[in-house]
């Protein structure tokens, strides 16, 4: 079963999309990926291809959707909020060709005088009549017994589910009386009737981690009891499959994954030396994956335990997989070269996914050449080069960037002699800073150069790239980042566990990171005791906390605006256009409006001091 048709009309930003499917000579499914801006309408877009799953699983199954007397809860509701501005009405349709049933088509109208004409003329055969307006309709709504069990077998069969933006999973060193964790083996007895699996996935290490044990104890019982060749080929070729998945991901061909035993780690990683064919545990847990590595693994094993039925090899596995956000967590080597290539390793899925990473869409282009998936930029869905993306030659533009900014850095350290460096995010925050010192340690030269550097995701990109530590093994650099949406590119420079580790996780004090191989470190704004309501580890990247708040109110208050929230809510952010001459006015400030910058500069000493007791 593969999508082959969309139609998208007046909804939400989207004005019209026709589309066909892009599939090869031999019939396999391309990669299609959506692109563009937040907003532009790619979450929409595959929302409605989810809709379309939940609906016809309904017809299929008891247990799709939750029942409410003899109807039933819909997973998506168009409404009148959804239409785009302006329009009366808003159209998505679907057509899926299905093996030996033919056409399957799925329709969701709204609106006050709606108009088929548009979707007819793309597709001729679509069965839209009066009788659907203002309805989810499923065509034909109802099957025949014989058809019912084929389309129940490809849904137990292959792959069909999706992988929202707000997918999540608990990392491993939360506690685990904080959160229920599962490790035990399930029982997933099948029922006539009953789905028993997700279509839209959230969490799935707990569900993975038990198909895992499931896998291991199916070969041992097979194996040392049945031992028939059939049960045990079809055992090993499950076992391939998996640890295909974590070769991929390691770039380790000699791994695969290990089951311990109970009261320790379950589930951990193996290699086995290519001359000696001796075995070691080089992971004791996949809990200690790096964020990005746990969720390719989870993203792929998800494909295989869902068409574990099928047994077949990776090659063979077929379904439609949907991915909002396909980069979300991955650094650029997994989006670059792992991802693809695991992408690769499913010919016959139909993956249909959302990004906006130009090193994805240049790690495709390698992997499967120009013409083997396709990109298009949405709200139009118009079919568009990987060259052509603008947020390639942005992403080019910024690496060379900052490539030229390193051989700056150089020099001033050079010039310098190798005095510290401090990267901040912006030319105001350099001079506040310096107003700091100058007011706080008048007679006291300081002992660190501060530099601009740009934006949060300019210090990010130098950290993660490391190039500026290579080329100058003998300097000490200093990223600060402001406690707000900066957050976010501190857990991703925190996610390079083999680069990076966390010194101070007190966030009075400054969340702390040091490259474990170079006098690198970053850190975030300390918070103040009065402006805890405004950032913290609880609020992730939702923090406010900007260095303009580290003032009192009184001093900051010609300077903010309020911005007002969703459900009543406000927050407050300094105005864009009065930051220079915020900072500027900072230099007739007193010593004691700058007491709380105490602690970024008791910070940075203390960085300085352990950085020259390591060096000497």
């Amino acid at each position: 079963m593969y999508l082959t048709h969309l139609f998208i009309e007046n909804i939400g930003p989207i004005g019209n999309i026709e589309l066909k499917l892009p599939f090869n000579d031999d019939g396999t499914p391309k990669p299609l990926i959506f692109v563009g801006e937040n907003g532009s309408g790619k979450t929409t877009l595959l929302s409605g291809i989810v809709d379309s799953f939940y609906e016809i699983a309904n017809i299929l199954f008891e247990d799709a959707l939750p029942k409410i007397g003899a109807g039933y809860q819909y997973y998506k509701i168009l409404g009148g909020t959804n239409i785009k501005l302006g329009s009366e009405y808003g159209l998505f349709g679907l057509k899926y060709e299905v093996k030996d049933i033919n056409s399957l088509f799925y329709l969701d109208s709204e609106g006050s005088s709606i108009v088929f004409d548009n979707l007819k003329k793309f597709l001729p055969d679509f069965p839209a009549t009066e009788n659907n307006k203002n309805k989810k309709i499923i065509n034909p709504i109802n099957f025949n017994e014989k058809d019912k069990e084929s389309l129940q077998e490809i849904f137990y069969k292959t792959a069909m589910f999706y992988l929202p933006a707000y997918r999540h999973e608990t990392p491993f060193w939360k506690n685990p009386t904080v959160e229920s964790q599962s490790n035990t083996l399930k029982d997933s007895t099948l029922y006539k009737n009953k789905y028993g699996k997700d279509i839209e996935i959230v969490k799935s290490l707990d569900d993975n981690k038990s198909y895992l044990l499931d896998l291991t104890l199916d070969y041992i019982v097979n194996y040392s009891r049945i031992n028939t060749d059939e049960i045990v080929a079809m055992d090993m070729i499950k076992w391939n499959n998996i640890n295909q998945i974590i070769q991929k991901i390691k770039g380790l061909n000699n791994i695969q994954f290990y089951i311990g035993r109970r009261g320790n780690y379950r589930i951990g990683i193996l290699e086995t030396d290519k001359n000696s064919g001796k075995s070691s545990l080089i992971i004791s847990t996949i809990d200690a994956l790096s964020l990005g590595e746990a969720s390719l693994l989870n993203m792929f094993l998800n494909i295989i335990r869902y068409a574990d039925k099928s047994n077949k090899t990776l090659l063979e596995i077929e379904g439609i997989v949907l991915i909002d956000e396909i980069d979300a967590h991955l650094h650029i080597k997994l989006l670059e070269d792992v991802l693809p290539n695991l992408i690769k390793l499913f010919p016959k899925v139909q993956f249909i996914v959302t990004s906006q990473s130009p090193f994805f869409l240049l790690g495709m282009k390698t992997v499967f050449g120009d013409d083997n998936f396709e990109v298009r930029e949405m709200p139009s869905g118009k079919l568009i080069s990987v060259d052509s993306f603008s947020e390639l030659q942005n992403g080019l533009n910024a690496i060379k960037k900052t490539k030229q900014f390193e051989n700056e850095l150089s020099k001033i350290i050079e010039e310098n002699d190798k005095l510290p460096i401090l990267l901040v995010e912006g030319k105001t925050d350099k001079i506040i800073l310096e107003n700091a010192w100058e007011k706080l340690f008048p007679d006291k030269k300081i002992g660190f150069k501060i530099e601009n550097a740009f934006d949060c995701f300019f210090i990010q990109n130098t950290f993660m790239r490391g190039e500026l530590f290579i080329n100058n093994p003998d300097s000490t650099f200093i990223g600060m980042l402001d406690f707000d949406k900066a957050y976010e590119n501190y857990k991703r420079i925190k996610d390079k566990k083999d680069d990076y580790e966390e010194i101070d996780d007190d966030e009075q004090n400054g969340l702390t990171l040091k490259h474990k191989n170079f006098n690198g470190y970053i850190f975030l704004l300390p918070i103040p005791l009065n402006r805890k309501d405004m950032a913290g580890k609880k609020f992730e990247e939702n923090s406010l906390l900007s260095i303009e708040f580290l003032f009192d109110d009184i001093k900051i208050q010609d300077f903010v605006d309020i911005i007002e929230t969703p459900y009543g809510g406000k927050k407050r952010k300094i105005k864009e256009n009065k930051k220079i001459e915020f900072a500027n006015s900072t230099k007739s400030f007193s010593k004691e409006d700058f007491l709380n910058f105490e602690k970024i500069f008791l910070k940075i000493n203390n960085i300085i001091e352990s950085s020259n007791s390591s060096t000497n």
